[in-house]
């Protein structure tokens, strides 16, 4: 990863890592803190609406990624991004989609302060997976 990259060329289709912190997660849900590395779905100011067949943002609509909620909205805030997390779950006790989908949406939201850097395009003169 490259840590010297700026926050602020960040934009739409980039890939970054970031922070995952311990403390967030809806009740019943635990999250261990670690490193996150996904594309920048919305940057600041971008609207995102979910709804039962995908999400939209700005309106233009998309296939909908696992533990999306199926309702609602919202604006990414200035200095944050947009990444759904991809996660594995392990299921101990008996919590439903509900609390998942709500802490999957509070990990989606990223701040310019959980940014790490930006994976390098290539690793010992290999391509990397990265679009």
């Amino acid at each position: 990863v490259q840590r010297m990259a700026s926050a602020n060329a960040i934009k739409r289709g980039d890939w970054i890592a970031y922070t995952l912190p311990a403390d967030r997660g809806a009740t019943g849900v635990r999250i261990q803190e670690g490193l996150g590395l996904g594309p920048v779905l919305a940057a600041a100011g971008d609207q995102i609406q979910f709804l039962t067949n995908g999400f939209a943002i700005n309106g233009v609509l998309r296939a909908p990624l696992p533990h999306m909620p199926q309702g609602g909205d919202l604006v990414v805030p200035e200095n944050h991004w947009f990444i759904w997390p991809d996660l594995a779950i392990n299921m101990h006790g008996n919590v439903g989609e509900g609390p998942i989908s709500a802490t999957m949406l509070q990990l989606a939201i990223i701040s310019e302060s959980e940014f790490i850097g930006k994976p390098f395009k290539r690793w010992f003169w290999r391509r990397q997976l990265f679009p």
